[in-house]
């Protein structure tokens, strides 16, 4: 319309001009005309070009937003003020609330008692100021409704276009049940610590006790061995003269068992200093040992 009553006052104009300022008019006009018509196209193509960047910044605020609100961990964003900016439903959650309304635009002190917000201030202020991220940091939370809960903490420096940190950008994962199982885990170690250590004050006990029981053994059998072994002795050296071969291979018998007893003693008081002894590495001939034992039993 503006375009047409333009057009309309420059040709009521023109009956009165000259000819030729009639014909440079409309040259510039036309020349006019094509500059706004240029101008116009161009303006719809920055407007067209807005448009599409605008819906694509909307797809991935809409992507980008509906990842924060569904994935388990707690996600928040606080600014410089200490202020909550943003929160997901798990952060919620692990505060003990239902809507954003009760925690945007608050700080942890006015969200969490004055022990922990004391605590989380202390790490997002350490945050902001040294612009550098803090890792894994453990950290016990407890709900408004006294349920507790073991984050595992990641907090980053939030940056504007510019460089400047504008705040932090903060990421909880619930390890609850992992450390549910390190304190059962610890507590089991300490409890098999402790059984150890009975076990082997009960084994030292009755090592203690073997060892009293296999000197008593040793020193009163060594007696009756040493009578057997004396007086089969003299027994074949007096009566050794009216004894037959048989009673002379009786004896021998008899003064061979007291010796190989009398070993026996000897190495049973050998086994009990075993626990205390160095190992030593030796070569044992093993046929020896069967021949030996063999002839034990044919003798027998």
């Amino acid at each position: 319309m503006a375009h047409r009553q333009l057009q309309g006052n420059l040709t009521v104009r023109a009956e009165n001009l000259p000819p030729d300022e009639f014909g440079e008019l409309g040259t510039t006009f036309n020349s006019l005309t094509e500059q706004l018509s240029a101008s116009i196209q161009d303006l719809e193509r920055q407007v067209q070009v807005s448009r599409k960047a605008e819906n694509a910044l909307a797809e991935e605020r809409n992507v980008l937003r509906t990842l924060i609100d569904h994935v388990p961990d707690s996600i928040y964003v606080i600014d410089t003020e200490g202020r909550k900016t943003l929160t997901n439903p798990a952060d919620l959650h692990y505060i003990g609330v239902h809507s954003e309304a009760e925690v945007l635009n608050k700080t942890d002190f006015e969200v969490f008692d004055p022990e922990m917000a004391t605590r989380f201030w202390a790490d997002n202020r350490d945050v902001i100021e040294s612009q550098k991220p803090l890792l894994n940091r453990e950290e016990l939370v407890v709900d408004r409704q006294g349920n507790q809960y073991w984050l595992l903490t990641s907090k980053l420096p939030l940056r504007d276009s510019t460089g400047k940190v504008t705040g932090l950008v903060g990421i909880g994962r619930d390890i609850t049940e992992r450390k549910h199982a390190e304190d059962e885990i610890h507590r089991l170690n300490v409890e098999l610590e402790q059984r150890v250590r009975q076990r082997t004050e009960q084994l030292e006990l009755a090592n203690h006790e073997l060892k009293a029981f296999v000197y008593s053994v040793s020193h009163d059998l060594r007696a009756p061995l040493r009578a057997m072994n004396g007086f089969s002795q003299v027994l074949a050296e007096d009566y050794g003269s009216i004894l037959d071969e048989t009673a002379h291979d009786y004896i021998k018998r008899i003064q061979a068992a007291s010796l190989r007893m009398s070993q026996l003693i000897e190495d049973l008081l050998q086994l009990s200093k075993v626990t205390r002894s160095e190992i030593r590495i030796a070569q044992v001939d093993l046929a020896e040992l069967a021949r030996e034992i063999a002839a034990d039993l044919q003798a027998t």
